[in-house]
């Protein structure tokens, strides 16, 4: 059992970083296949170098308060996805563009890898009440639930750093979103979700007055100049 922890503890870095080249390759429309899970092993000093400063630098901060350690993580939270993409970086460049890339947004990471959260409760009480019925089948349940979670998250954060290491990258993801939601917030008859503009409807309006096509005054009803005319009757 030792023997097989450690061996988690050394290939999770290089692995971690195949992950990510994963699905960075699947964001930029490309298909590495089974094997782009493990394209990262000839950096796998590197990436070993890179998670123990992370860990260190975090550990670090955190002697401090909760806090520091929280934005600690998530200011070099980028760095294995920038080695990922580059592996021609060095491992304090990677750490130093995730700093930069992240500087305006650590709270927006944390608050995307908080929301799945969670799945890790959803998977924690499928575990506990499926095993009433079987230990075997709540365990699988609980796995398969992390997996997607997993999936999902890794794919998110590629996401995300798509669109912090990109220049203006951030406000183009935020652009397409609202884009996104003017297009589908809306339905026929009803002003897209997020527009701003006032309605531009081409339907005349209740109080408007009818227009003579001849470009002068609409006639005047007869009847109601009978009514409003004091001499009518004499």
């Amino acid at each position: 059992m030792g023997l097989l922890g450690g061996l988690s503890l050394v290939l999770t870095p290089v692995l971690s970083l195949g992950c990510n080249h994963y699905f960075l390759e699947r964001l930029h429309g490309r298909e590495p296949g089974f094997a782009g899970l493990f394209a990262r092993m000839g950096v796998f000093f590197k990436a070993l170098a890179l998670y123990l400063l992370i860990y260190v630098k975090t550990f670090l901060w955190s002697l401090l308060l909760v806090v520091p350690g929280i934005m600690a993580a998530m200011r070099y939270s980028l760095a294995p996805l920038y080695l990922a993409e580059d592996p021609s970086l060095g491992v304090l460049e990677a750490l130093r563009k995730s700093k930069q890339a992240m500087q305006h947004q650590k709270l927006s990471m944390f608050m995307l890898q908080l929301s799945f959260v969670v799945w890790l409760f959803a998977a924690m009480l499928v575990e506990m009440l499926l095993a009433g019925m079987s230990p075997v089948i709540a365990l699988v349940a609980s796995q398969f639930i992390q997996l997607a979670m997993a999936t999902y998250l890794n794919a998110s954060v590629a996401g995300f750093y798509l669109a912090a290491a990109a220049p203006d990258g951030m406000q183009k993801a935020q652009e397409d979103a609202a884009m996104w939601l003017r297009t589908y917030g809306g339905s026929v008859n009803r002003r897209p979700f997020g527009n701003d503009e006032p309605p531009t409807d081409n339907a005349p309006q209740d109080d408007a007055a009818p227009s003579d096509p001849q470009g002068g005054d609409a006639p005047a009803d007869p009847q109601g100049d009978r009514d409003s005319d004091p001499t009518d009757g004499e």
